[in-house]
């Protein structure tokens, strides 16, 4: 018989109804532990025994995408499908061109095909409140990765996979810290505005270069992760700045390649001229980019996150505590490990 779930609602439980016109269970999840518990090991073992190896026969997984136009997108997305394909699900699943109005729209379509549960890595904090909303009108359990949303976990969502991106702000400040001991400018290639992870690499940056004043923003700029957008806003720059900028420091390593095309157009070199940190992602291209000196570090962001949505499904079948935030972990790259840690990185 097709086992299903029901969210847990303050103060009661609902059998509620979905766009399917299928019955969600009145069994309740365990409720949420919002709390963070990095690295947290779940029972696969057990769990294995319990529910079968293809414990997702028969039922279906949504994955509302943000877009798919860049290395670490395409690594997530098939991080995602591969893990729940392994257990059986059949993932249905779309992209949204990086527009918020769209991932809402994609979400609701996703409902509509009769969905079991929902993965969604939102495109920004405040504005997928609706996608949350519907699905749980729905009564479809809600994983968040590599993003937050505006929302209490256990309510209006189950948990949020994701990267620890104020530490990864930190290291990167780290750095500057000290490799400019008598201070630098900077300036900043901003991510998507009113993500959780753009607004967290950057406060976990700022936040630790504020007690040096001799280390100064001159300005920063919106590149919305986009290699293009990054590589104007860095050439913008340069002509407003020129030698007055020490560090560059971006948001994504997409960015990050945008940023080091505008410092060669511009007749400058990349690692001698400018120093370039990116607070994520750490793909295999970038770390190849540290290692050849053009970059000086870089915050791992695992966006393999597939396995981990595995095992939070997993727990939910069994009514299991589920923490609310589950960190990944992760590494700061720099010239003194990026040899040894380019073979272990997915992609």
């Amino acid at each position: 018989m097709k086992k299903t779930v029901a969210l847990v609602v303050v103060g009661m439980l609902l059998t509620m109804t979905a766009c399917s016109g299928k019955t969600v269970s009145s069994t309740p999840v365990t409720p949420v532990n919002t709390e963070n518990t990095e690295n947290k090991e779940t029972n696969t073992e057990n769990t294995e025994a319990e529910l079968g190896a293809n414990f997702g026969q028969g039922r279906k997984v949504g994955l509302a995408q943000i877009h798919y136009t860049n290395a670490g997108r395409i690594a997530e997305t098939t991080s995602v499908i591969e893990a729940l394909e392994s257990v059986g699900f059949e993932v249905v699943w779309n992209e949204a061109k990086n527009d918020t109005a769209t991932q809402i729209s994609n979400v609701n379509d996703l409902l509509a095909l009769g969905i079991d549960y929902l993965v969604l890595p939102p495109k920004e904090e405040e504005g997928l409140v609706p996608a949350l909303e519907a699905a749980k009108k729905a009564g479809i359990p809600v994983i968040l990765i590599d993003r937050s949303a505006n929302g209490v976990p256990g309510v209006d969502y189950v948990t949020s996979i994701r990267s620890d991106a104020i530490r990864q702000g930190r290291w990167c400040a780290e750095w500057a810290i000290e490799n400019f001991p008598e201070g630098c400018n900077f300036v900043e290639i901003f991510g998507s505005p009113g993500s959780t992870t753009a607004m967290d690499r950057s406060k976990g940056f700022m936040n630790t270069v504020a007690e040096h004043e001799n280390i100064v923003l001159l300005e920063s700029q919106v590149g919305n992760n986009m290699r293009s957008e990054a590589q104007v806003c860095m050439e913008n720059l340069i002509q407003a700045y020129g030698d007055e900028i020490d560090v560059v420091i971006t948001h994504s390593d997409e960015m990050t390649f945008g940023v080091l095309t505008a410092i060669d157009n511009m007749g400058l070199v990349p690692g001698e001229d400018i120093k370039v940190l990116s607070i994520g992602d750490g793909s295999r291209a970038m770390v190849q980019e540290i290692i050849d000196g053009r970059v000086a570090g870089c915050s791992e962001c695992n966006l393999l996150l597939g396995p981990q949505v595995v095992e939070a499904i997993k727990a939910i079948e069994q009514g299991e505590e589920i923490p609310g935030l589950i960190y990944a972990e992760e590494r700061f790259i720099s010239i003194e490990n990026a040899e040894e840690i380019l073979p272990t990185l997915g992609w």
